[in-house]
């Protein structure tokens, strides 16, 4: 199964214009200040070739990338996970390139393993 959909040539702009606006990061600040956009990419099944569940049957790995407005910064994940608990308030929107928005709009930290646990700094 795979999902597709057509985008306007702004929208297509809009992606090129907001990706391009943030410098990468590899090392994640111990708090996040302001908002903080949590993108997540799904990229495996959690069932490997031998028929084994490797995390929570009902979910996909993901690795995620954090885009952090006030400093313009983005920090990306190439490891996967197969749970994101987020323990402040936020907002939840697909973007135009088909990942998953997770907007915070408070200080935050992020930590974890299997796992990524978002909370209140």
């Amino acid at each position: 199964m795979k999902i597709e959909v057509p985008l306007n040539e702004e929208s297509v702009q809009l992606i090129q214009d907001t990706f391009t606006s943030y410098q990468e990061d590899d090392k994640i600040p111990k708090v996040l200040y302001g908002r903080t956009i949590i993108h997540v990419y799904p990229k495996k099944d959690t069932i490997n070739e031998d028929g084994e569940y490797e995390g929570f049957y009902d979910s996909l790995f993901f690795n995620f990338d954090i885009y952090n407005t006030d400093n313009e910064k983005v920090y990306k994940r190439s490891a996967l996970y197969d749970e994101l608990v987020i323990e402040t308030p936020c907002r939840i929107r697909v973007f135009k390139d088909l990942s998953t928005m997770i907007i915070i709009d408070d200080n935050i930290s992020i930590g974890g393993s299997q796992s990524i646990l978002v909370y209140p700094a």
